[in-house]
């Protein structure tokens, strides 16, 4: 961030705090840091938080449960039962990415090997995409995947810098931009891309 939009920032923040703190927020957050998955109630105190690695993804899912990656990809109960857990096979450098689809399996994004799979609840690979990379480093391949309503595949490659699109038939549609932060589309194919 230059000096000059961290000033802007500031201001802004400054302008708009009497604002953005009179009201009582309405929504709980599911954040993550300091090796855990935390569950903001609105009044900001703690819900539920259960101890995990380093967390790159999470997500509260329909039926009250989390899922998460943090090299594993577990989906665990409020009560902090695990009922779903994929390790990747080579056991280094794991799944960074993850989300529930629609139809009940899980996409999984595989640093190491650079593999976006589906997995159903009983652990069987239904899908498996080979992306394109081109560092050799291990741990930068992939950070973000997710699978969009067209059936397409949005892989946020961090070591090459881009993100690019996949069709399920393994091919790629376009790649975007120099960065290597979250990305989504969202409705009318509009980007929202994380910022540091």
């Amino acid at each position: 961030m230059t000096l000059t939009r961290f000033v802007l920032c500031c201001v802004l923040l400054v302008i708009l705090s009497p604002t953005l703190w009179a009201q009582q927020p309405s929504s709980e957050v599911l954040a993550t840091g300091s090796g855990r998955v935390v569950w903001f109630a609105p009044n900001f105190s703690v819900k539920w938080e259960y101890p995990a690695g380093n967390i790159h993804d999470v997500q509260l899912l329909k039926n009250g449960n989390i899922l998460f990656a943090d090299s594993n990809v577990i989906e665990i109960t409020p009560d902090k039962k695990i009922v779903f857990q994929y390790t990747p096979p080579n056991g280094k450098e794991g799944s960074f990415a993850c989300q529930r689809l629609d139809n009940g399996n899980t996409l999984i994004g595989e640093n190491f090997s650079g593999q976006v799979k589906e997995i159903a609840s009983d652990s069987t690979v239904k899908f498996t995409l080979q992306t394109k990379f081109s560092t050799d480093n291990q741990h930068h391949r992939m950070r973000w995947v997710r699978k969009l309503s067209n059936g397409n595949y949005l892989v946020c490659h961090s070591g090459d810098h881009l993100v690019r699109e996949y069709a399920s038939t393994r091919r790629t549609v376009k790649p975007f931009g120099n960065k290597k932060l979250p990305i989504s589309r969202l409705p009318l194919n509009v980007w929202k891309m994380g910022t540091r």
